[in-house]
Parts: structure tokens; C-alpha cells; sequence
């Protein structure tokens, strides 16, 4: 198997990922999909994922969105909808390229983007959702909870923000261009598309819990496990893991397993 740059244009924009293509034409291949300002090309998580799927010589396709990573673009765009049209357009065109049974794996935000595909009509053959941010009308006011008392050095927790929580305040901060990330400005697009959106329901309706695996640390500050309402029964919970599960002592307590689920075994 042979590691290519892959290339999507996107409304003359270049999205780019790395596949690892079996030299023997395959109908099977994993896409690896980011949270919310990540990198799938460049997580340790992702490489080791794809790493043991070569071993077992299936295909992996790991995507960076545009304005993400080694893909060109403006992270300030950033929208559920914008990165559904992306994730249609990969998904078509590996469809074209004879890949018919796609499997999915998700961090965080990307649970969202995968809620919307399936609603659409998409079908995968496995789906795995690491700490997937569907619950986003909770998370949003929980995280503008900490941001809010973090210089009054009040520690907000998912049991206790609700005490601190002001939705005045909280909707004119939706309502605010010019908000920054991390490391970027974001437009408030994103904020008012989500501030009251619960993508699990999608999931729970669409009764697709055998085909789900999700991998959740319940050390997780930034999407606490009590914000998750859909459960499916392939449940991996890691007792120390945070929301990024990169610590090779994390991952060792569920790539393993995630294998076996994509693969059958």
C-alpha cells in the first residue's frame, strides 16, 4: 500500500488529505474525519488508525476542511453546513472512484457533520464517533459559561455552569462578529447555525445504534459525557481520557477495538 496527496476542488479551493491506497483495487475504504480546527492528516490518533488499517490492507482517507491544517481556505467560514458540502463532495468522489462501502470515523464537531450526512441520505457501512459534539445547544452555553467566569477563576464544570449561565448575555455573544478561536477568528455564522441544535436526535430517529461505535473520555472538559443523550451499544469509555484521546496510554485502550469494528472482527 502506497501513502498519495489527495486533492478536492471546492469552489476553486484546494482540500486536500493523505490516502493510503491499496496497490489491489479495494471497495472499502475508512474516512477520517476532524474536530472542530484540526488536523486528520496530522493527529496521532488518525495516523495510528490508519497505520492498523494498512496492516490489514484497507484503504483510509484522513481529510483536513478547508482552512484546516495542509488545506487552503479561511478557518473564519467555518459552518456545519460548509463542512457537510465538503464531506458530500469527498464521499461522491470516492463513490466515483469504485468505493462503495465507506466507513466513517469522527472527532468531536465532525459527530455533527456525520448527523446531517446521514439525514441526507448517506449510508455507511460502520460509523465511529470520538467524543462527538452533537448536544451542541448544551456545549454552546457551557462554553460561553467558562469563557464568562474564567478571569473571575471560577472552575466551570457541566454539573455547575447552569448557576452562572446568563442567556441574555449569551445571546448577544452569539450574535457578535469578529469572535476568536484558539488560534482564529471565526464568523458568527457557526455560533447562530448551532446555539440550539441537538444532532443527536438525528441519530437517536435514524435507529442506527448497531452500526455505531463511540469512544468517549470521561475526563472529557470539553464535551463531557453528560452532554451525550444517544448511546449507542458499541460504548467505549475511557476512564482518564480527555476530548482528544492523543496519549499513546489512551489510545492503546481503544484502536484496537475500533479496528475490529470497522474490519468485523
Amino acid at each position: 500500500m502506497k501513502t498519495i496527496l489527495k486533492e478536492f476542488n471546492i469552489d476553486n479551493q484546494t482540500l486536500r488529505g493523505l490516502e493510503v491506497k491499496s496497490e489491489v483495487k479495494s471497495d472499502k475504504i475508512i474516512v477520517c474525519l476532524p474536530g472542530f480546527g484540526r488536523s486528520a492528516v496530522s493527529e496521532k490518533k488518525f495516523k495510528c488508525l490508519s497505520d492498523l488499517l494498512k496492516i490489514e490492507s484497507i484503504p483510509s482517507l484522513r481529510i483536513d476542511y478547508l482552512g484546516n491544517g495542509i488545506s487552503d481556505g479561511e478557518f473564519k467560514q467555518t459552518t456545519v453546513k460548509n463542512l457537510v458540502y465538503q464531506a458530500k463532495l469527498i464521499l461522491n468522489t470516492l463513490k466515483d472512484e469504485g468505493y462503495k462501502n465507506i466507513s466513517v470515523v469522527a472527532h468531536s464537531l465532525s459527530g455533527c457533520v456525520v448527523s446531517n450526512l446521514i439525514e441526507s441520505g448517506y449510508l455507511f457501512e460502520k460509523i465511529i464517533l470520538i467524543a462527538p459534539a452533537l448536544n451542541q445547544k448544551v456545549l454552546q452555553r457551557y462554553w460561553f459559561t467558562q469563557k464568562l467566569m474564567s478571569p473571575q477563576k471560577i472552575e466551570i464544570n457541566i454539573l455547575n455552569y447552569t448557576q452562572y449561565f446568563d442567556e441574555s448575555l449569551f445571546l448577544n455573544e452569539m450574535n457578535r462578529d469578529g469572535k476568536m478561536t484558539k488560534n482564529e477568528y471565526i464568523n458568527k455564522d457557526y455560533f447562530l447555525e448551532n446555539m440550539n441544535k441537538k444532532y443527536s436526535d438525528i441519530l437517536i430517529n435514524q435507529n442506527t445504534k448497531n452500526q455505531i461505535m463511540m469512544i468517549q473520555g470521561l475526563k472529557d472538559a470539553s464535551v463531557p459525557f453528560e452532554t451525550q443523550d444517544f448511546k449507542p451499544e458499541n460504548l467505549i469509555l475511557i476512564e482518564n481520557g480527555d476530548h482528544d484521546l492523543e496519549r499513546p496510554d489512551l489510545r492503546s485502550e481503544w484502536t484496537q477495538k475500533a479496528i475490529k469494528f470497522l474490519i468485523n472482527k
